[in-house]
């Protein structure tokens, strides 16, 4: 489906079309303190490119220049799989696969030089099912050495993600699970010393964000870092630097397939219906059969970026769509669009939003996949042919939508 940019007025981008509510005015905005808005703002522009479809469902993909020749190829996981693309002729070609171990559960795959050595590392974020409940985080971390992509290092004891904070060098973060599979509070900056990921610093960040729902930035366009985050029912919230929430969504963002094993005593287990405890996790058709073990979905990336260049990060994010499966309690979205949100003086305002999107977008990126030199809005869509057979499909279609000034 093509994207269709939605309509400005003279001023600016309109009100977001979302619920939204500002929770506190924690600093002043004024029209002086903020940046004209340019006059071209950029926005995803149809038709877009699709890939043929792939066979594994991928539920978190990157792109990096990954074999140090200057070109970036597309790497994606699925649950138990790592595929390296190269975009060539219009079709994505396969360069690689690695398989998990019979124990492993991939959920989530990033890219970036942290060593600093002209190609980009491929950083892993895996589970490894031990004996009995016992659940570990093993991550793992790939490097191409001109003939094939070899491990640099394995067993790490984080869940890793090499994030980009604009403005600033790319970082890799490390966090680690309790005992009961939830997420510590404490997030690090990881870098390689002595051919190891060593922690060199602690994140201030909220405590209930992860390093995989959250993203931080100068949002509000006053020099100052905020935190956007997917809750884990699902809601976006603004926080300042102390963690104090500024604004928040009614609309439900960023859900996916993906999700953590977590390990649950027998007695403990849901029943078969969305969220029943209210306490963010959901109980649904999926490979696992161990009853000991129930599952947290875990969002879609938050993308932060200012693609029309006026000083202000704009917020990219998935915004799943209802249909009747939703009415009827089902947690499964079959489309969805992605949206462009800046803060404005009283919330959120909606730059662009793509047409509706078929399938259960699992991932996105802005990257220049097709070599043009130009960056692109890089989606991941699981074909799921309907909600009843979403959780066995095999198939994905990664999507393009060129940026260009609207």
């Amino acid at each position: 489906m093509a994207p269709v940019p939605t309509e400005t007025t003279p001023t600016g981008p309109k009100m977001a079309s979302i619920k939204q509510e500002v929770v506190q005015q924690t600093v002043a905005l004024s029209d002086t303190s903020q940046p004209a808005r340019s006059a071209t703002p950029v926005a995803p522009q149809p038709p877009p490119w699709k890939s043929q479809k792939l066979k594994h469902a991928l539920l978190s993909i990157a792109v990096g220049d990954l074999l140090g020749d200057q070109a970036n190829v597309l790497v994606a996981v699925s649950t138990k799989d790592l595929l390296v693309y190269r975009y060539s002729q219009g079709k994505l070609r396969q360069l690689a696969e690695i398989p998990a171990g019979k124990k492993d559960h991939f959920i989530w795959v990033s890219v970036a030089d942290i060593n600093q050595n002209g190609r980009d590392e491929i950083f892993v974020s895996n589970q490894k099912k031990l004996s009995g409940t016992q659940i570990k985080h093993s991550s793992f971390v790939l490097e191409w050495d001109g003939n094939q992509f070899a491990t640099l290092a394995r067993d790490v004891d984080y869940y890793l993600r090499a994030v980009r904070i604009p403005g600033e060098p790319v970082r890799l973060l490390g966090q680690k699970s309790a005992d009961d599979g939830t997420f510590l509070p404490e997030i690090y900056n990881l870098v390689w010393k002595n051919s190891n990921l060593i922690a060199e610093s602690r994140l201030s960040t909220p405590k209930s964000a992860d390093i995989f729902n959250a993203a931080m930035g100068d949002i509000i366009g006053q020099g100052q870092t905020e935190t956007i985050m997917i809750t884990k029912n699902g809601y976006l919230f603004l926080m300042d630097i102390n963690g104090h929430s500024i604004w928040k969504s009614y609309d439900h963002f960023g859900s996916t397939e993906n999700y953590l094993e977590l390990p649950l005593a027998a007695k403990d287990m849901p029943q078969p219906m969305d969220d029943i405890k209210g306490d963010g996790y959901r109980f649904a058709p999926t490979d696992i059969d161990d009853p000991n073990v129930k599952m947290r979905q875990l969002a879609s990336p938050i993308l932060l970026r200012d693609l029309n260049r006026d000083g202000k990060l704009e917020i990219i994010i998935t915004h799943n769509l209802p249909t009747l499966a939703q009415l009827g309690g089902s947690s499964h979205y079959s489309k969805g669009e992605i949206l462009s949100l800046s803060w404005g003086a009283y919330g959120m305002l909606e730059n662009w939003k793509t047409d509706e999107i078929e399938g259960v977008i699992t991932s996105l990126q802005i990257n220049d996949i097709n070599g043009d030199g130009m960056e692109e809005l890089i989606v991941s869509t699981i074909q799921s042919g309907g909600i009843s057979s979403l959780w066995r499909t095999n198939k994905t279609v990664i999507q393009s939508y060129p940026l260009r000034p609207r």
